[in-house]
């Protein structure tokens, strides 16, 4: 609307002189030409008014431009005949914008006169003229820029510059249009292109903006060993040498990297032994292993790069340590550490709850194995071993023997073997000594490494209730309830059908007569879970192929069933878990086996399917718990209620990872002397509590020993 307004002004001045010319023969003409203005300076203009006769009128100035219009000047105007008047229009130029001068002579409320003057230029833009000292530059050096500052209108800028570089802001006074700024490189600056921006500007709003470019040289500044400080033994040592610049960044130079052994030089002529030499890029690795048997000490890393060199020191810790399991009636004591170990172990044998305590000296070299036959008097003992601060317990171990004693075995050699012999004779004169000291001896005799403990006849246990193989079935029989139903509520898949199905027609008959013989109430039982990955890929088949669903489920099931059924046991599927249930005593290994069984053959099956062209990636992580189960009835219907031994079967079983076997330490300790496992950190089963946990090592299913059948054993397969 502005602008329409201006042209129809403009339109309306010069129509009015046109149409009044007859009565006013009169010239207006603006005498300077056009030019360009900052901010802040003096905007001048000279009108002339020229006539052939008298005139007395107004004198109108505006100033219009592209976004706005201002009123100059208004002026009475008296003119006589042939004269000429001059107006000088002086002012202070605060807006910007392109511009242009329209003066209109009015006599009355007429215009008889107008003009329009050349454009002029407002701007607040400055025009710089630097110089760099140079273009590259190393840390450092002196950096220098001089330089001139204009206004458009080629006066010189007097103001402020500020200078942006290196991360900082300068600000530096320009005077008459002249500025000089000096700095110095710094010495960790970021090599690579480099970019300052100096900003000028005044008090009147005129400002303008420049960048200058330049390069900093990368410098190597020094050479670094990125390692720790201590290194465990057994574990991989990552070395990494990096040459860095100024700003830290790597510098891709060749490295030489050697790693000793310090030795002190009381024993040896050289005071480090080279274990490593390497020559490699910097910021790349190379890795060294430290094995258990590593001597603790000091280690030195030294590296050589581009004249500069550095050294760091590794400390490997003194460390410890020994492994003791028995196997059969051996006790087999192995040094893991990386010093001799030279400290006593301390056994206690139980028997019936009568403690006998039992001290070995032992003298490890390191990675020294001794082996130990353990002799008592004839029985089933459990034994606790107290060693590093730990007690570890191994039950159900047979032993013969005369005496309570632990027999160092020789390496075979004939000092050894020498040692061994007189080992034994001076056994068997014990036994002599044990057949006769009520009447010779009242106190017990130690002699080399072998203590004698008076045993005591072990008091026979009651026989368990058996159940008649005649005995006459009641007339309504105890129904097979799916495990998962008195678990919780979970929505029957097509996979639940089938695998209850099989479960049922395979395992009913067990089920029942465990029940009857058990009864009503809480009982020792061993649960076990199987969380079977990829069992969805199976399921989805069934949308598109209902026949080798039924055939491939069927297959996998069956084989399940049967080898839990082959350990005495009972199972079924709970989502996407099967649940394993072993009710007799004894069966703890039994159900490592079965879950173990499981394991081997659900991979065997998986690998099928990837031949036969089927991706399914099934795979197993299970949980093994043994403790009190309760069994509950309800008409005639015999169920097994979901107490603290299946969660926390379950909770293992979810927190193991895939293709492991995770046994809690009630259950580890039933089986500890016949399964290979080690102890793991313990796992939080929630947020309140974290249980003891045992990760049963890969084995084939034929590498698991076997236990025998136990006197309970031989009882109940009698059923």
């Amino acid at each position: 609307m502005k602008k329409r307004s201006k042209f129809v002004l403009i339109a309306v001045m010069i129509c009015l002189s046109i149409l009044f010319i007859a009565s006013a023969d009169a010239k207006i003409l603006f005498t300077r030409p056009g030019a360009t203005y900052n901010l802040g300076d003096e905007v001048k203009q000279t009108v002339a008014i020229t006539t052939n006769e008298n005139l007395e009128g107004f004198l109108r100035v505006i100033l219009n431009c592209e976004t706005f219009e201002d009123l100059i000047y208004y002026s009475p105007v008296v003119l006589k005949e042939n004269s000429e008047k001059r107006v000088d229009l002086n002012f202070e130029a605060t807006k910007l914008g392109n511009c242009k001068f329209i003066a209109g002579l009015e006599l009355g409320s007429e215009v008889v006169e107008s003009s329009i003057s050349d454009n002029i230029l407002i701007t607040d833009e400055l025009d710089f003229d630097l110089d760099l000292n140079k273009k590259h530059f190393m840390p450092g050096d002196e950096l220098r820029i001089r330089g001139k500052i204009y206004k458009k209108n080629n006066e010189l800028f007097t103001g402020a510059v500020i200078v942006r570089i290196f991360g900082g802001n300068v600000s530096v006074p320009v005077s008459k249009g002249t500025f000089n700024y000096v700095a110095q490189v710094p010495t960790d600056t970021e090599p690579g292109n480099t970019t300052v921006i100096l900003e000028a500007s005044d008090d009147l709003g005129n400002q303008g903006v420049f960048s200058l470019y330049f390069t900093i040289a990368s410098v190597s500044s020094q050479l670094i060993i990125d390692v720790p400080e201590i290194i465990e033994p057994g574990s991989i040592l990552e070395i990494t040498p990096k040459l860095v610049d100024q700003h830290g960044n790597i510098v891709p130079e060749n490295v030489s990297l050697r790693l000793f052994q310090k030795q002190s030089k009381l024993f040896i002529l050289s005071e480090n032994v080279l274990l490593l030499e390497e020559f490699l890029t910097s910021g790349e690795s190379v890795s060294y292993t430290f094995d258990i048997l590593s001597a603790a000490g000091d280690y030195k890393i030294e590296a050589y790069s581009a004249g500069f060199r550095t050294e760091k020191i590794v400390q490997l810790p003194v460390v410890e340590k020994i492994d003791v399991k028995i196997e059969e009636d051996m006790l087999v004591i192995t040094n893991l550490g990386n010093v001799p170990y030279k400290k006593p172990l301390k056994l206690e044998l139980d028997f019936d709850g009568l403690l006998k305590p039992l001290i070995i000296d032992l003298d490890l070299a390191i990675g020294e194995t001794q082996e130990f036959k353990l002799e008592a008097p004839k029985g089933t003992y459990g034994i606790e071993i107290d060693f590093e601060g730990a007690k570890q317990k191994f039950q159900d171990i047979t032993l013969t023997g005369d005496v309570v004693a632990a027999i160092q075995l020789g390496d075979g050699g004939s000092e050894t073997g020498t040692g061994y012999l007189w080992i034994i004779i001076i056994v068997v004169i014990l036994c002599l000594i044990y057949l006769f000291r009520k009447r010779i001896f009242k106190k017990s005799h130690k002699v080399a490494k072998v203590k004698e403990i008076k045993p005591s006849k072990p008091e026979e246990r009651p026989k368990q209730a058996q159940v008649s193989k005649t005995q006459p079935q009641p007339k309504v029989q105890p129904k097979v309830v799916s495990v998962y139903r008195d678990i919780g509520k979970v929505q029957e898949s097509p996979l639940n059908k089938v695998f209850s199905g099989i479960s049922a027609e395979k395992l009913g008959v067990s089920s029942i007569v465990t029940a009857k013989l058990l009864g009503i109430g809480k009982h020792e039982a061993t649960v076990a879970y199987i969380k079977v990955h990829g069992l969805s890929n199976l399921e989805n088949l069934k949308k598109r192929d209902t026949i080798i669903f039924d055939r491939l489920s069927k297959e996998l099931f069956e084989n399940i069933v049967n080898t839990v059924k082959g350990f005495g046991g009972f199972a079924d599927l709970h989502g996407r878990k099967i649940v394993l249930l072993f009710t007799k005593p004894g069966q703890e290994l039994y159900a490592v086996k079965a879950v173990n069984e499981v394991r081997h053959f659900i991979e065997r099956f998986d690998e099928k399917l990837k031949q036969d062209g089927l991706e399914f990636a099934l795979d197993t992580s299970s949980g093994i718990h043994s403790g009190l189960l309760s069994f509950t009835s309800q008409s005639n219907t015999i169920k097994f209620a979901r107490d603290d031994t299946m969660n926390v079967a379950e909770g293992l079983a979810g927190k193991a990872f895939k293709g492991e076997i995770l046994l809690s330490a009630q259950m580890h300790q039933k089986v500890a002397n016949m399964i290979k496992a080690k102890r793991i950190t313990p796992l939080y089963l929630d947020q309140n509590r974290a249980i003891e946990t045992f990760l049963l090592k890969q084995q084939a299913p034929s590498q698991i020993k076997e236990e025998g059948k136990s006197r309970v054993r031989r009882i109940l397969d009698k059923y």
